[in-house]
């Protein structure tokens, strides 16, 4: 399975590209889409959007698993955090992508154990957790691809856990 990790971001967005078989990661491509400050907006998104689908074009993930909003206490942020949403939601729908969303707590539930785990934890155990994994170094790798990652495989485990529960569709 090919599987496409996104957590979207106001200013930066973490993306992962994972292959998986029979729980074993094979292949990885990791990094992050900077989104470009400055007063228009606008651009900013259009930008985030060429290059989401620029990194798409060819690559044929079967399915994305995007990070869900969380609450924030700052309207502003939330507001500028789903609109970078919606642009890669978007772009993913353009162009036919299946989307699974992943709230952050179960994220971290499903990769440490943990619903409150922090970013170095998630990072510290990933390679501890995947088979194939280790292989691939994930230091100097941003916390935001880190996170796309976790959000993959995360929908790695739950796809993996429901096509063996008879009457789950995943």
């Amino acid at each position: 399975m090919r599987i496409l990790g996104i957590d979207p971001g106001s200013r930066v967005a973490g993306w992962a590209l994972v292959e998986v078989d029979r729980g074993r990661v094979t292949a990885l491509e990791l990094g992050a889409w900077k989104v470009p400050g400055g007063r228009d907006r606008a651009r900013s998104l259009g930008e985030l959007a060429s290059r989401a689908e620029a990194f798409l074009a060819g690559r044929d993930p079967e399915v994305a698993a995007v990070e869900s909003l969380f609450h924030h206490r700052n309207a502003r942020s939330v507001l500028v955090l789903a609109e970078a949403r919606g642009v890669l939601l978007s772009v993913l729908g353009r162009l036919g992508i299946p989307v699974r969303e992943y709230a952050p707590a179960e994220i971290k539930q499903t990769i440490c154990g943990n619903g409150n785990a922090t970013k170095d934890q998630v990072r510290r155990v990933l390679p501890r957790t995947f088979p194939g994994l280790a292989r691939f170094p994930l230091d100097g790798v941003p916390d935001d691809a880190t996170d796309a990652l976790a959000a993959a495989l995360t929908h790695a485990v739950r796809a993996r856990f429901e096509s063996r529960v008879p009457g789950r569709d995943g």
